[in-house]
């Protein structure tokens, strides 16, 4: 699966499609990319399959803690050739939380003069997989270019998600509202900035709808 998520202390099981080459699945080298350092390691994971060919290997991951997050992948040596899967995202989190997400709108006062005003939304503890991250701007829907960011959450770094709009002066000097829109996790979240004369006004949405 592209995505898993689970709660600390849960078990998770991943799986490598090899039926186009069915390997051993002792033979299937299971690796890890950290999500904050973006280096590769080698996972330590026994496959739980039997010493016979497959067309799906699988690992166990139990007890999985906060560590565990990572993108997963799979890949096995058959001839001259390399196969590697297309990865697996792991966040493990410590409790699911019925709150939404935090959301800023953040931008440079000194570019406000500038002939695009960019404007970046900035969504806690989310990852780019886990939502989608849109901007309403002037009643127009903007796509926006999402990211992965690390911010501090106390003593300590979380991934986040940032999304920037480059939104035309002339309608930014207006006062157009230009709002933030967050669909996580079956819910909706917003926040809304705009100019107003020589200042910036805010506002946040403070219900969660179901999507």
């Amino acid at each position: 699966p592209e995505l898993v998520e689970v709660e600390a202390g849960g078990t998770v099981r991943l799986h490598c499609d090899v039926d186009e080459i069915r390997t051993y699945c002792y033979t299937v080298v299971w690796t890890r990319i950290n999500p904050r350092t973006r280096k590769m390691s080698t996972c330590k994971f026994i496959s739980t399959e039997h010493a016979t060919l497959q067309n799906v290997c699988s690992i166990n991951i139990q007890n999985a803690t906060v560590d565990d997050s990572g993108t997963y992948y799979c890949s096995v040596i058959h001839g001259k050739s390399i196969y590697i899967g297309n990865g697996s995202t792991l966040i493990v989190r410590k409790e699911k939380s019925t709150a939404p997400p935090p959301i800023e709108i953040l931008w440079s006062s000194d570019k406000i003069h500038w002939p695009i005003v960019p404007l970046t939304c900035l969504v806690s503890g989310v990852v780019p997989q886990q939502a989608r991250v849109f901007w309403l701007v002037d009643g127009e829907e903007k796509s926006g270019l999402t990211g992965s960011i690390w911010t501090k959450d106390g003593d300590a770094v979380i991934e986040s998600t940032q999304n920037q709009v480059l939104v035309p002066a002339e309608v930014w000097e207006r006062g157009a509202p230009c709002t933030c829109v967050v669909e996580f996790d079956g819910r909706i979240a917003s926040k809304s900035v705009q100019r107003q004369g020589t200042t910036f006004t805010h506002e946040e949405s403070g219900d969660v709808c179901a999507v």
